[in-house]
């Protein structure tokens, strides 16, 4: 997963919440690791926005 600030870290599949899929925001607060919807949403709205900039006609 990328960290916040670039950097990548490995997580086993396992350590990942139900339902956790690519794009999405998680919040890692210790040994604990949730989906934040609030932060998901926001990153898929700005990756829709970039896309539409490059894909006008």
């Amino acid at each position: 997963m990328e960290i916040d600030g670039g950097d990548m870290k490995d997580f086993p599949k396992s350590a990942l919440p139900k339902g956790a899929k690519v794009g999405d925001m998680l919040i890692i607060d210790g040994d604990t690791i949730t989906i934040s919807k609030k932060g998901s949403e926001k990153l898929r709205k700005e990756i829709d926005d970039l896309m539409d900039e490059l894909f006008e006609d």
